[in-house]
C-alpha cells in the first residue's frame, strides 16, 4: 500500500513539474464551461450499526460539472466500491455508491497551476447486496436507500490549460432508509452511515 502511494505521489510530482513547462508564467489556466472527471477513490464507511472494516476499500469515481466563471461551479459526483458490511449480525458484501450533488468555489483562483477549492453537495446512498433484509423473506437482489449531506476539499494541478490532476477528500453523514428488491419493500429502521472519501483523478474541461 505504501508503495502504490508512494507511486502516485512521484507520478503527481512529475506531471507538476512538467507543467512548469507547459504553462508560461502568464498562461490562463481553464476553470469555466463543461467538465469531465475520471479517476479512483478510497472508501471508507462509519456505522454504528453496520460495523463495515477499518480498512478503505479502492473504488471509481467520475464527475461532471459546469463551471460558472472562474470561481463557482456547480458539479455531480459519483463514488462506486464494494466492501463488508454487518447487518442483523450477518456479513454480507455489499457494492456501495454515492451520487453527490454540489456547489464548488474556487476561493483562490489567483494561485495559477493550483486551484484549491471547496464543495458543499447533497447526496445520495445506495448500498446493494444479494442476501435477505427484513421485511424480505427471501435472497434476493437488495438495494438499502437513503439520503444525506457532504463537505469536500480538493486540489487542482494544472498540467495544462484545460487539463488537472485532481486531488479530493469529502465526509458525508446521512442514513440509509429504505429497502428496494424482491419482497422488500415495506418498513425499514434507518441506519446511520457516514463516509469518507479519498480522490485522485484527471480533469478535462470543454468548454471554450
Amino acid at each position: 500500500m505504501h508503495s502504490v502511494s508512494r507511486r502516485i505521489l512521484l507520478l503527481v510530482s512529475a506531471l507538476f513539474a512538467a507543467s512548469h513547462t507547459a504553462l508560461g508564467q502568464r498562461a490562463r489556466i481553464h476553470t469555466h464551461g463543461l467538465f469531465l472527471g475520471v479517476g479512483a477513490t478510497q472508501m471508507t464507511l462509519e456505522s454504528e450499526v453496520m460495523r463495515p472494516p477499518d480498512d478503505g476499500q479502492l473504488g471509481v469515481a467520475g464527475r461532471i460539472g459546469y463551471g460558472f466563471g472562474d470561481y463557482l461551479a456547480l458539479v455531480v459526483t459519483g463514488d462506486l466500491a464494494r466492501t463488508d458490511l454487518t447487518l442483523n449480525s450477518e456479513e454480507s458484501d455489499f457494492e456501495v455508491a454515492q451520487i453527490a450533488l454540489g456547489a464548488r468555489l474556487h476561493p483562490l483562483r489567483a494561485w495559477g497551476r493550483l486551484g484549491p477549492y471547496v464543495e458543499g453537495s447533497w447526496l445520495r446512498y445506495a448500498a446493494t447486496t444479494d442476501r435477505v433484509i427484513a421485511p424480505a423473506t427471501a435472497a434476493s437482489r437488495v438495494t438499502l436507500e437513503g439520503t444525506g449531506a457532504a463537505a469536500a476539499a480538493g486540489l487542482h494541478l494544472f498540467v495544462g490549460r484545460r487539463l488537472s490532476v485532481e486531488l479530493s477528500a469529502a465526509w458525508s453523514d446521512g442514513k440509509l432508509t429504505k429497502a428496494i428488491g424482491s419482497g422488500a419493500d415495506g418498513d425499514f429502521s434507518p441506519v446511520d452511515l457516514q463516509s469518507r472519501l479519498y480522490r485522485i483523478g484527471l480533469t478535462w474541461w470543454l468548454g471554450t
